[in-house]
């Protein structure tokens, strides 16, 4: 249950949530062709009345940061 892992709404699910995932239960993947493009992703910072742009490779560390790892796979 998207808000008992990660304390999100639905609609409402980004990358951010992992913060609130203390059991670091979860996994996380991104589709390559998503990443391919050198261009800006755009995520709901936990909220989604604003909007947070930053690179892939920016969200990469963040995610390390908070102790997940990723897998990119080729949907």
């Amino acid at each position: 249950d998207i808000e008992d892992q990660l304390g999100l709404e639905a609609g409402i699910v980004s990358p951010f949530g992992i913060m609130n995932n203390t059991a670091h239960n979860i996994q996380i993947y991104f589709d390559q062709d998503m990443l391919a493009e050198n261009i800006p992703l755009t995520f709901h910072p936990n909220i989604n009345t604003h909007t947070i742009f930053l690179s892939a490779a920016d969200l990469m560390k963040f995610i390390k940061a908070q102790g997940f790892d990723y897998q990119i796979i080729d949907l």
